[in-house]
């Protein structure tokens, strides 16, 4: 259990004295503007956070520290200065939290402006991994209270002189530093099922996670100019990555495989180091030619270089059991990564913009992309040696590569038509068509790629989305929008040469709806209604097989909004949404395989129904405060905790409560304060309830006119 912090208990003394220092007498009843906004301003705010449960959850769900924060919420101050000079500064800065912006413009009418800033804030994570339901199976880190820092600097400077070419010079430097969960899991034997059965008794429960240190940085130049009817702007960027990231896991944690065989694996532990070094350079000139006031033609052409580079190395730590007890081996799995990719890629593309008359509109353009990538890798290979426990074989060299050849050409039109009266008129068609070849070879040993690690595919992609709508003003009450679309996407790989008659097809084909009605029967009374329905298949077809479905795809979403302001003193807002989702699979026509396994207990369909609500109430306390309450709600019931003896139980089970009643009151004309007090839960089913939190917070701040 978390206390609330000291720092909050000092915020709210400092609040008291500072309310008593600034605001002087009350002002209640002085202005009928209770709350005015301010220009220049500086808010102090603090936060407090009593958490009983899992902190680590609460953190990473709500985006915030157990701890709470304080100081800085906002602050702004502009200033028009001598000689046209305009300065801006804006930041903030809360402590815990690490969330600081500082942020400066400077800007000279008819001359240009220098924009600089630096921000950093904090995102968390929990440290867990999956939960067995059938023995109530739980993994977590030791510590599972992650984070990962992300922050950013930027300058930029504009040169915008009277009938001159405007000139943009910026810098930007991100990075981001840390550790957060990874979606990769490790595995386990610990599920309590039998071993020997059909269905394996192993499951990937066991958590990991990354230890992140990565750097962005560009630098970009652009130069823009109007002659005549015509604007050219030209672009030129730098790109630079630099990541060193590290995956930890533990395979089999806590197993040690006894020589009677109680457990069927030993403990591994591991690392993969993952790093990137990458530059880009790219250029790019777009024109805008008004030919008439009807026509615009647009132009654009650009090339990218990218050379990267990566590192890895993989070593495994196994525990082996010996007559002298467990002996932890490093038998370096993989070690010595060592590759790199070079791509590089032709863009052109051409636009017509065209009115033929003041009520529809027509725009055309046409894509065409010309890429070239190509990669190379080698890294070695390291066992134990042949009946042995504690000796490694001698390193084994393996080589890949990789070539990729793309042309690609994407049509696109858009129309809008205004005409007829209250009623626009709307539709929209992209076409992407890809021919391309690619060539790979996987890892081998030999002085060349024998044919059986070799692929080589034509490849050809046909994706095309599709939109037609319409907005309708109806009345004064009501408005309606309607809106129907369809995502074709098929990829196709034919093999030739050494993988000739190899095949491979996949694609989905979703149609779908938008429908949107907002009715206002009343000046204080606005309702919206919302539904979005759709429905795809995916298509597979491999080797001689036939095309099939694999997959039937389906979703409702249903909303409700409601604004109601029946008093100058009061106003609600309420909305709910409602989702059904399901995910078809073979299931039930899977049948049983000829050894004897049920595959319709492993091929199971998937759901993701949920529901959500949120009620927010405010009114007038008296003429210098006003009080506000608001609600959340929500809630998913998916989990099937039976399917786990065959298989993995995807659908989750959660449901979330939150309350907060705040008041907001105006000491003086310069003064604002606020105070708020909310109340939270969450109960996860998914996690067998290891997840699961509860706790209060507390917030108050004061905003002052600078």
């Amino acid at each position: 259990m978390q206390a609330i912090p000291r720092f909050f208990l000092g915020a709210a003394s400092l609040a008291a004295a500072a309310l008593s220092a600034l605001s002087g007498a009350p002002a209640a009843g002085t202005d009928t503007d209770a709350f005015p906004v301010f220009d220049n301003y500086l808010l102090l705010s603090g936060q407090g956070v009593r958490v009983s449960g899992d902190s680590a959850a609460f953190q990473a769900r709500n985006w915030t520290s157990r701890s709470g924060y304080g100081g800085i919420e906002d602050y702004r101050y502009s200033k028009d200065l001598s000689n046209d000079f305009t300065l801006q500064l804006d930041g903030h800065a809360l402590g815990i939290t690490s969330d600081y912006l500082a942020h400066l413009n400077l800007a000279k009418s008819e001359v240009g402006s220098v924009d600089a800033g630096y921000e950093r804030f904090r995102t968390f994570y929990d440290g867990v991994g999956g939960f067995f339901p059938l023995n109530n199976q739980w993994f977590a880190l030791s510590y599972s209270n992650l984070h990962v820092d992300r922050s950013k600097f930027w300058v930029e400077t504009t040169i915008a002189l009277p009938h001159k070419p405007v000139i943009t010079l910026k810098y930007t430097n991100e990075l981001r530093a840390g550790t957060k969960d990874s979606t990769i899991w490790a595995d386990t034997d610990f599920t309590g099922l039998p071993t020997g059965q059909t269905i394996s008794q192993v499951r990937k429960i066991a958590p990991a996670y990354r230890q992140l240190g990565e750097r962005h940085q560009t630098l970009e130049g652009t130069i823009k100019q109007t002659v005549g009817n015509t604007t050219i702007e030209l672009r030129l960027l730098g790109d630079k990555v630099n990541n060193d990231d590290t995956l930890f896991a533990t395979r089999y944690p806590g197993e040690i495989k006894a020589p009677s065989g109680a457990n069927p694996n030993n403990q591994v532990r591991f690392y993969s180091d993952e790093g990137i070094a990458a530059k880009t350079l790219s250029a790019e000139a777009r024109t805008e030619t008004i030919l008439n006031p009807s026509l615009t033609f647009r132009t654009g052409l650009s090339y990218q270089f990218l050379n990267s580079d990566f590192t890895g190395n993989r070593p495994l730590y196994t525990s082996t059991p010996t007559a002298a007890g467990p002996v932890v081996v490093n038998t370096y799995n993989f070690l010595d990564l060592l590759g790199g990719s070079r791509a590089k890629i032709y863009t052109g593309n051409v636009g017509l913009d065209w009115k033929p008359s003041k009520d529809f509109l027509i725009q055309v353009a046409l894509r065409g992309e010309d890429r070239y990538t190509s990669s190379a890798g080698s890294f070695s290979s390291v066992g134990l040696a042949s009946g042995s426990t504690t000796v490694t074989a001698a390193p084994v060299l393996n080589s890949i590569y990789s070539r990729v050849k793309d042309k690609v050409a994407t049509p696109t039109a858009d129309l809008r038509y205004t005409g007829i009266n209250n009623l626009v008129l709307y539709a929209s068609a992209t076409k992407r068509m890809l021919a391309g070849d690619e060539r790979y070879a996987t890892p081998y040993t030999t002085a060349t790629p024998a044919p059986g690690s070799l692929t080589f595919n034509d490849v050809a992609e046909d994706h095309g989305n599709y939109t037609l709508g319409a907005n309708w003003r109806a009345s004064s009450l009501l408005t309606l929008r309607a809106e129907v679309f369809n995502k074709d996407h098929k990829n196709r790989f034919d093999g030739y040469d050494v993988t000739t008659g190899t095949q491979y097809v996949l694609g989905y084909d979703f149609t779908g709806v938008k429908l949107t009605a907002t009715l206002k029967p009343l000046p204080t009374l606005s309702l919206t209604s919302r539904y979005v329905g759709q429905k795809g298949t995916m298509q597979v077809t491999s080797g001689t097989y036939s095309a099939y479905d694999s997959m039937d795809a389906r979703n409702h979403t249903f909303g409700e909004s409601l604004d109601w302001t029946p008093t100058r003193q009061f106003y609600f807002q309420g909305n709910v949404n409602v989702v059904f989702d399901d995910i078809s699979t073979v299931y039930p026509r899977a049948g049983v395989a000829a050894n004897g396994l049920n595959a319709n207990a492993i091929l199971q369909n998937a759901k993701n129904n949920y529901w959500n609500a949120s009620a927010l109430a405010g009114f007038v306390v008296d003429a210098a405060t006003d009080a506000q309450v608001q609600y959340t709600f929500y809630r998913a019931d998916n989990f099937q905790p039976e399917l786990a003896a065959t298989t993995t139980p995807y659908g989750a089970g959660v449901t979330e409560h939150t309350i907060t009643v705040g008041l907001k009151h105006k000491f003086s004309n310069r003064l604002v304060g606020s105070a708020r007090v909310g109340y939270f839960s969450s109960k996860n089913d998914t996690t067998g309830g290891f997840t699961n939190y509860n706790g209060v917070l507390a917030y108050l701040s004061l905003d002052y006119k600078l």
